[in-house]
C-alpha cells in the first residue's frame, strides 16, 4: 500500500458579523475548517491584484511550514511600517499602479522577513494550529483584533512572516484619511 498523500488547503475568508464582533467572526471561521488547513483572513478592502496570488500562498505555505503566521505588503495601513511597501502610506488611488507594483514584487524568488511588532490583519495566513493554542479576543468590535492577536503571538515566541514578494491594495480609509473611524463604529 503506498503512502498516503497529504493534502492541506488554503481557505481564503472576508469574516463578517452585524454586531461588529470581528473577534467572534475570525474565530468561527476558524473553527469550520480542519486542523491541518490555513485560513487566510481578508479585510472587506483589500484586493488580491493578481490572477496567482493564491498560488503564491500556496508556496509560502510549502516553502516555510514552520510559520505561524504570514502578513504581507500593502499601500495603506496604520500600525505598522514593516507592512507598507516602501514605508510610505500611499493615496494613489490608480489601481493600475498597484497592479504593477505587485507584478514587479510578484517575479521576486520567495522569502520572507520576521517580524518582532504588531502588524495589521488585513491579510493574515494562519495554521488552524495556530488558533488552536492562541484565539482572537471576541468582544472587542472591529479596532484591536489583530492588534491583540499579534501581541499574543509575539508573547508566545510564535514566528510571524511577511511575504516580500505579495503586495495587495487595501483601501484603507482612503477618502477620509488613516485617522477616521467612523465607518467602524
Amino acid at each position: 500500500m503506498k503512502d498516503a498523500i497529504f493534502i492541506m488547503h488554503i481557505h481564503t475568508v472576508i469574516p463578517y458579523r452585524e454586531d461588529r464582533n470581528l473577534g467572534k467572526a475570525y474565530n468561527d471561521a476558524f473553527a469550520l475548517i480542519p486542523d491541518e488547513d490555513w485560513l487566510c483572513i481578508t479585510d472587506y478592502d483589500v484586493l488580491m491584484l493578481l490572477p496567482n496570488t493564491i498560488r503564491q500562498l500556496y508556496k509560502y505555505v510549502e516553502q516555510f511550514p514552520d510559520a505561524d503566521m504570514f502578513v504581507c505588503w500593502a499601500n495603506r495601513t496604520f500600525a505598522t511600517n514593516a507592512q507598507i511597501y516602501n514605508g510610505v502610506v500611499s493615496d494613489d488611488s490608480d489601481i493600475r499602479n498597484h497592479i504593477k507594483i505587485a507584478k514587479e514584487l510578484s517575479q521576486h524568488p520567495v522569502s520572507v522577513t520576521q517580524i518582532f511588532q504588531n502588524v495589521s490583519g488585513f491579510l493574515m495566513l494562519i495554521p488552524k494550529r495556530t488558533w488552536l493554542q492562541i484565539k482572537f479576543v471576541e468582544d472587542l468590535k472591529c479596532l484591536g483584533v489583530d492588534t491583540m492577536f499579534s501581541q499574543a503571538m509575539l508573547a508566545a515566541n510564535k514566528k510571524i512572516y511577511r511575504m516580500n514578494s505579495i503586495y495587495v491594495f487595501h483601501t484603507y480609509r482612503l477618502e477620509n484619511g488613516v485617522q477616521d473611524k467612523t465607518h467602524l463604529q
